[in-house]
């Protein structure tokens, strides 16, 4: 691409010398000429990639991409100093904004978009990408495809591997460890849980743990103070966003011991993608303490 646009600014600057020589108004369009093909060359030897997910953004910055994204949604986690445009948040971009960004390509996932902004990116031909995360598998499907979409092979390979590695380590850490029962809460009002076929509660054996929702229950039950006191699990773990001053009735209701096995921990750090291996990392420890 940058030797046919070469070429054209070439063909061009011959072109105006035949017609004006070297005159004032020679130079005048040639300036013109020159601002707009140094633009079109930005863009046609540049990347310029649009995350609509935070768990995409953690995964380009966990390959070394971050020169290359021009926009971000407000809860994307970036923790550089120069920061992306924000295009708004996952349900609602604002498109205009994305339009103006003029992105190379957009990408999203297949979980929890807005079908009618993606509609509307689909109408304008910008280039959009769609990834899946619900499992481990289709988190390490994703990240290659990405890589390729993006011609970061290389790099997302590179992932892969670090992905593989730790786990592995970690499985191997906590093989002889007694398995311990977690409940995950992400919501207080309602009341709501991670169910045992959600992505964080797949990677849970590698660390000796298990969910303690029961099996044939949906992704994200519905629950009470009352079912949680019964399950009596050995932690639990809440993803809630809760203020930190207060604590919910069933940990008010509960024992000593129940209590002290309560624990607060950032939802970010378990968002399907690259950053749930680092958040396994940090419960293995919470779980496994002596």
């Amino acid at each position: 691409m940058k030797r046919i646009i070469s070429y054209m600014i070439a063909h061009f600057i011959t072109n105006i010398f035949q017609k004006f020589g070297t005159s004032h108004r020679a130079l005048t369009v040639l300036t013109i000429l020159f601002l707009m093909m140094s633009t079109t060359l930005l863009y046609a030897s540049n990347w310029r990639i649009i995350s609509l997910k935070p768990a995409i953004t953690d995964i380009l910055l966990a390959m070394n991409q971050k020169e290359k994204i021009v926009g971000i949604t407000k809860f994307c986690n970036w923790p550089h100093t120069k920061q992306p445009s924000i295009i708004g948040d996952y349900t609602r971009p604002f498109i205009e904004k994305i339009t103006y960004l003029n992105p190379t390509i957009i990408l999203t996932s297949k979980e929890n978009s807005n079908q009618k902004s993606v509609q509307l990116l689909h109408n304008l031909h910008l280039p959009i990408r769609f990834y899946s995360f619900d499992s481990l598998k289709k988190t390490k499907q994703s990240i290659l495809q990405l890589g390729q979409d993006i011609n970061a092979q290389k790099n997302s390979q590179l992932l892969i591997t670090h992905i593989d590695n730790t786990l592995t380590s970690l499985q191997k850490k906590y093989q002889h460890h007694p398995i311990k029962h977690i409940l995950f809460i992400i919501g207080q009002r309602p009341l709501i849980a991670a169910g045992p076929h959600t992505y964080i509660s797949e990677l849970l054996p590698i660390i000796r743990a298990k969910n303690v929702i029961a099996h044939h229950s949906p992704n994200y039950p519905h629950i009470d103070d009352e079912y949680i006191l019964s399950l009596q699990p050995d932690v639990i773990i809440d993803l809630s966003m809760m203020p930190k001053k207060s604590l919910p009735p069933y940990i008010k209701k509960a024992t000593f011991t129940f209590k002290h096995a309560y624990y607060r921990l950032n939802i970010a750090n378990f968002r399907p993608g690259i950053n749930v291996i680092n958040g396994l990392q940090h419960l293995a420890k919470i779980i496994h303490r002596p």
